[in-house]
């Protein structure tokens, strides 16, 4: 049996557990996979298959669509999930903010049969879906695009409320799916 120091260099060992920490708390870590691979979109839906996941509401904007959301639609039917995709609208300023119009538009897309809110984009994508996952009960997967934030896997929304930044409390995701390629692909802004 490894110790936490001969663990602390890889990821896996940590992965869907609980631990005691030095601090006297007992800690848990809800992710349960990281692929990060080039192809890893390849690796989601044999992960949805083995949780029993059939139903997946895929949530991209106009960009991430196109360059992730379409495709990853097309091997969820190969596997003969259910894979239907939300496309969140920019708001007047041509961008996808993480406000109450966003949120509101994507929990009108979740069906009762949607098990599984899939977030195909960048971290403010990310932050609707996860918020909008915790407050449906549904299983959260993540699909960076873009290296713009290292709050992936983060328990908390940065959330515009009344035209206030606030964070709230939300869900990590259970796994994440990132392909370094297109990570480095993503346009700067």
């Amino acid at each position: 049996m490894t110790t936490l120091m001969e663990q602390a260099g890889r990821i896996e060992p940590w992965l869907g557990r609980s631990f005691e920490c030095v601090c006297g708390q007992t800690h848990s870590v809800s992710l349960r996979k990281v692929v990060m691979e080039r192809g890893a979109l390849a690796a989601l839906p044999a992960y949805a298959q083995e949780r029993g996941l059939h139903e997946l509401l895929l949530v991209c904007d106009r960009r991430t669509a196109e360059l992730a959301g379409r495709e990853l639609q097309e091997l969820c039917a190969k596997a003969q999930l259910r894979a239907k995709l939300c496309v969140l609208t920019d708001d007047e300023h041509g961008e996808l903010a993480a406000d109450e119009r966003a949120i509101v538009q994507l929990l009108l897309h979740v069906s009762e049969s949607a098990q599984a809110l899939v977030a195909v984009g960048s971290g403010t994508l990310h932050d609707i879906v996860r918020f909008a996952a915790y407050k449906t009960g549904r299983v959260f997967l993540s699909v960076p695009t873009a290296p713009s934030v290292d709050g992936f896997a983060s328990v908390g929304a940065p959330l515009i409320i009344g035209g206030f930044k606030q964070t709230v409390p939300a869900c990590a995701p259970e796994a994440i799916f990132a392909d370094p390629q297109s990570l480095a692909s993503a346009p700067a802004p």
